[in-house]
């Protein structure tokens, strides 16, 4: 079964956006940039990440691990994403 859902996110914390999914994808509906981490718990607030900016407006994450979450914030101020996962 797919889900789509729409999250306002921001620079203070990361938000989980997905968790025991095999596929996730992090579509940026907004023009500022966001970041992405994928983890077992939510990261630190300067942990590495894969960040969409510019042209970069979506991200597949394929093959997740059952223990495996997936994490967005804003890199700066707030940012809008829909994720798709299954």
């Amino acid at each position: 079964m797919t889900a789509t859902l729409d999250f306002l996110v921001t620079d203070a914390q990361w938000l989980e956006v997905a968790s025991g999914s095999a596929h996730v994808l992090i579509q940026r509906q907004s023009t500022k940039a966001v970041r992405v981490h994928v983890g077992a718990s939510e990261p630190a607030n300067d942990a590495p990440a894969i960040i969409l900016a510019d042209d970069r407006r979506e991200l597949p994450l394929d093959s997740l691990a059952p223990t495996d979450k997936v994490f967005v914030a804003a890199v700066e101020d707030y940012g809008h994403v829909v994720v798709l996962r299954s």
